[in-house]
């Protein structure tokens, strides 16, 4: 026997299942970021990683790529 659900009901049921998807992932990355955090060491590499980069590279590149994207909207 197959039962009918209102369309509410459906709605509603898939909110709360998008609701729970989303505390489980911040959940997970909150986790995640707790154990590196309470880490000197990892936190002392981070900082030196993070000090090679050359942002002004990064800049550049992120432009160019934003350039060629909007010329692929223009063709």
């Amino acid at each position: 026997m197959i039962v009918s659900v209102p369309v509410e009901q459906v709605n509603a049921v898939r909110a709360l299942a998008q609701i729970l998807r989303r505390y489980t992932s911040l959940n997970h990355l909150a986790q995640a970021a707790r154990a590196v955090l309470q880490n000197s060491n990892q936190i002392t590499q981070m900082l030196a990683d993070i000090n090679k980069v050359d942002f002004t590279s990064v800049q550049v590149a992120r432009e160019m790529s934003v350039v060629g994207y909007r010329n692929k909207l223009i063709l």
